[in-house]
């Protein structure tokens, strides 16, 4: 069980700071290559992203966040 909540923290934070927030507000001088990098990947995050989600109880506070988090990430991937 404390494996489970370990993961949900670290891949809510890995959605929030290393695929939303690079995509809203990408670092400087790295826009092309962040860009880039999700547009090539899109699918393959997109599956990930969404298995992590389906992976937590859908009853539980952590789907809740995870699936506005996904929602996030699948409009900013839209946008590129």
């Amino acid at each position: 069980a404390a494996t489970n909540e370990y993961n949900a923290k670290r891949r809510e934070a890995t959605v929030r700071f290393a695929m939303v927030e690079m995509l809203q507000k990408p670092t400087a001088g790295f826009e092309k290559v962040i860009r880039t990098h999700f547009k090539l990947r899109r699918e393959f995050v997109l599956t990930q992203v969404r298995g992590w989600r389906d992976d937590l109880g859908a009853d539980t506070p952590a789907h809740g966040r995870m699936s506005a988090l996904v929602t996030q990430l699948e409009t900013a991937l839209a946008a590129l």
